[in-house]
């Protein structure tokens, strides 16, 4: 912080010092938080099946999310326009967080045949 306010000519009485002794004080009397663990969903086939009985659209969301490890917004882009993606038994071309590109990934035909389901529900 001292560099950044000498680099724009501000001039301060106190020493680079000063500021490493206070933030060792602030983390040494902040207490720390636990890490959170365990938030995995136990029994992932059983929970998609309650989706699936609660709303089959909710059901193929998160199939695809455990089947092909895509983020919600992915998931619902291929769900949403899957001749884009959907070749030869794969998943292909989809561009994640941060321009990353997944690789090909193979789709049953089971979890296709829930997706042309979906989509045509809506179409």
């Amino acid at each position: 912080m001292i560099q950044g306010l000498r680099e724009v000519n501000i001039s301060t009485p106190i020493s680079k010092e000063y500021f490493n002794t206070k933030i060792n004080e602030i983390k040494s009397t902040t207490p720390k938080e636990p890490i959170k663990t365990n938030r995995v969903i136990n029994n992932v086939s059983n929970f998609i099946q309650n989706l699936y009985n609660k709303r089959f659209e909710s059901g193929v969301l998160a199939q695809v999310q455990n089947e092909l490890g895509f983020r919600v917004s992915k998931a619902i882009k291929l769900i949403s326009n899957p001749l884009n993606y959907i070749k030869n038994n794969s998943v292909s071309g989809m561009v994640g967080k941060g321009n990353h590109t997944y690789r090909d990934k193979p789709i049953s035909k089971e979890l296709q045949a829930k997706i042309s389901y979906t989509l045509s529900k809506y179409l």
